[in-house]
């Protein structure tokens, strides 16, 4: 068996004299304390629940923000792929543009090498295989001739036709050569146009997606003052309710 000392038994027993002489007050007070108690609780809920109300809003208007933004990325990444695809068919064109140009100045090179082999050509053929060339196949007439040429003369119509005809061929190809040159030109803009708009696009994704963690972040934040002002709520209403419990005791004595 336990013994008490007699101090602790003799304060026990001057605290309950006390308690017995004053407990109409303690009543009074327990009653006050008790009203206060609902009054703050009452107040409490109705703050907890405008608190959960103002959450919901906040939380519900991040995600309507995020999924806008998330749909606006979702768009301009159409954007990026459309462009893409508008890349492959200009790098496809600028390819065979390429692959033409280097034609045509084969053609060039070829053409300007037969013009200057002219003269040397003709240097080794007789006159009337010139005149016949030219009366049969560069002028053929079936009328009556009535001019006259010397060798010389025959020699050097026989070399303006050939002149001619390589001339005209490669002005022809030079001509075909500015229009490459100006759609290789057209070809590269188009490129670099494409380029930017995607940069452009892709920059605009980026701020979407900054956007996105900054609201992201908040509701994180939001989520965490929630948490810790459960935590706290939970500790004041368990210190809260140990009073009341001892005040309803009081009561009951």
């Amino acid at each position: 068996m336990i013994k008490i000392p007699y101090n602790i038994l003799r304060y026990i027993g001057i605290a309950l004299d006390w308690v017995n002489k004053n407990l109409g007050r303690l009543k009074t007070t327990g009653l006050i304390l008790v009203f206060f108690l609902f009054v703050i609780s009452f107040v409490n809920n109705g703050c907890n629940r405008k608190d959960a109300v103002k959450l919901v809003e906040r939380i519900t208007g991040l995600d309507l923000r995020n999924d806008i933004l998330s749909l606006h990325n979702r768009t301009l990444q159409d954007s990026l792929n459309k462009e893409k695809i508008l890349r492959l068919k200009l790098e496809h064109s600028k390819a065979l543009l390429l692959k033409e140009k280097e034609t045509l100045a084969k053609d060039n090179k070829r053409l300007k090498k037969q013009l200057a082999g002219i003269p040397e050509w003709l240097l080794n053929m007789p006159a009337d295989s010139s005149y016949k060339f030219l009366n049969e196949i560069a002028y053929p007439y079936p009328g009556e001739q009535r001019f006259r040429f010397n060798e010389p003369q025959v020699k050097n119509i026989h070399k303006d036709y050939l002149e001619n005809v390589e001339l005209t061929g490669l002005v022809a190809i030079l001509e075909n050569q500015l229009v490459n040159c100006e759609k290789i030109g057209d070809n590269a803009d188009s490129l670099a146009v494409s380029f930017m708009n995607s940069f452009n696009v892709a920059q605009g994704q980026k701020v979407n997606l900054e956007k996105i963690v900054t609201n992201t972040e908040e509701k994180a934040t939001l989520y965490k003052d929630a948490l810790d002002k459960t935590y706290k709520g939970r500790n004041f209403w368990r210190t809260t309710t140990a009073i009341g419990s001892v005040i309803i005791l009081i009561l009951i004595l």
